[in-house]
Order: C-alpha cells, then structure tokens, then sequence
C-alpha cells in the first residue's frame, strides 16, 4: 500500500471517528441524558461548535443562536 494509500485511510478512519462522537454526543443531548457541555466534552468540540450542531439537528437546549450571538457580543 502506498503512503498517498494509507493517509488516504487514515483520514478516513479520523473523520468517521469524530463523525461518530458527534453524532453519539448529539443522541444523548437529544435524550436528555447529558448536558450541552457534556456532549461537547464526549464529542470532543468546543460548546460553542455543539450548540451550532444542536441547532442545526433542531435540539432544544433552552439556548438559542440569539442568546449565544448576545453573549459573544458582551465578551
């Protein structure tokens, strides 16, 4: 197998791996089984990147995109 071969697979292993944490972490935020930090955390993303993609999946967190643009605008 060449190296250009195995990078190739590589990438694409890491990508369904972190495929597969968000889309575990978002599972178990859509339950209620864990927090927004807590699926960031199993997720292995930033909490801002976690509640974009509760957003995007429709999950009500009791957070909106408003209130995290109002927040960022305080900082």
């Amino acid at each position: 197998m060449s190296a250009d071969r195995s990078e190739v697979l590589r990438r694409l292993i890491r990508q369904g791996l972190e495929d597969w944490r968000k889309e575990r972490a978002l599972d178990r935020l859509r339950d209620h089984a864990v927090t927004v930090r807590k699926a960031a955390e199993l997720a292995e993303i930033s909490y801002v990147e976690m509640l974009t993609l509760a957003a995007a999946e429709g999950i009500d967190v009791g957070y909106t995109t408003d209130d995290l643009e109002r927040d960022l605008d305080r900082i």
